[in-house]
């Protein structure tokens, strides 16, 4: 239940900025009795876009870094390192010149998950795992 109420506060929180800074750009750019410069406008709705957008790569970022740390022996260390460059490069995604880092990841990551649990099956042993663990059974 806890979980619903937060989803729902967290949307009508984004609503209600979109609806005001919105609402100030229309009035603004639309030259009504608002009288904003165009300049201010630009800015403002440019670091409310960063400001938005950009946390939500940041706090992505920092949970890629920490898979990449707390995934070792459940996936294969090239997905891991992918993990940790696509972090690190979603930390700097505010800049929008590595934004295309976290969807291609998503692609790579999602691609691996799909055809692993076909390759399992055929008996090959996990790429983290050792030969003793598969001996021993654990």
């Amino acid at each position: 239940m806890l979980y619903w109420a937060l989803m729902f506060l967290v949307v009508a929180l984004i609503a209600a900025i979109f609806g005001f800074t919105g609402i100030a750009v229309a009035a603004a750019e639309g030259g009504s009795g608002a009288s904003v410069p165009h300049p201010v406008t630009y800015v403002l709705s440019d670091t409310f876009i960063n400001v938005l957008f950009g946390s939500g790569a940041i706090l992505l970022g920092f949970a890629l870094i920490a898979l990449m740390l707390s995934s070792r022996g459940s996936l294969p260390n090239w997905l891991r390192w992918v993990s940790l460059v696509a972090g690190v490069l979603a930390l700097t995604a505010p800049f929008y010149f590595a934004s295309p880092a976290v969807p291609l990841w998503g692609i790579v990551a999602g691609v691996y998950l799909l055809v692993a649990p076909r390759l399992r099956l055929r008996g090959s042993p996990p790429s983290g795992a050792s030969e003793t663990h598969m001996r021993d059974g654990k």
